[in-house]
């Protein structure tokens, strides 16, 4: 587990990897998700959160989280848990929750043709970007097509080669 807060990071970001499995450079990726949460935060100055949860798991543990939350019995690639959704009567400096499978990532990798860094950063982005509000699910497709392109924007932007 890592978690970190520096002077020049406002944001506390608490990394936990239950597969022992996959390496994981946290330190990378905490990097990463520092840079897209200050540039997120910056575009969404009501959104006082500073502190982001990030679990790396394997697929059993995901399903039980989808199929406890969403009623879906099968593993997925990322869930976002906002802790500011619903009626907050204290204002949270908790952002929310992003988990990702790690098994999922290497399946979508070899699938995409991409390294599993790289599906590993478009899958985190992805449920940050949830978090901070953004949807692609029964919503209109202009709705759809913004989230996308601002995940297509972040992933140009911050995610080294």
């Amino acid at each position: 587990m890592c978690s970190s807060v520096s002077a020049e990071q406002s944001w506390q970001i608490d990394i936990l990897v239950q597969s022992e499995k996959t390496p994981i450079n946290t330190e990378r990726v905490e990097a990463l998700l520092s840079q897209i949460l200050e540039f997120l935060a910056e575009k969404h100055p009501e959104i006082i959160a500073r502190e982001l949860s990030v679990v790396l798991c394997d697929d059993a543990y995901i399903q039980e989280l989808n199929k406890l939350y969403r009623d879906k019995d099968y593993p997925t690639d990322v869930l976002s848990f906002s802790q500011l959704e619903g009626e907050v009567e204290v204002p949270s400096s908790a952002l929310g929750d992003v988990v990702v499978s790690l098994r999922a990532a290497r399946r979508q990798a070899k699938q995409y043709k991409v390294t599993l860094d790289q599906e590993l950063n478009r899958l985190l982005i992805h449920g940050v970007l949830h978090l901070f509000g953004y949807e692609h699910e029964n919503v209109p497709k202009e709705t759809e097509q913004e989230m996308q392109e601002l995940e297509d924007f972040l992933i140009s932007n911050f995610v080294k080669a």
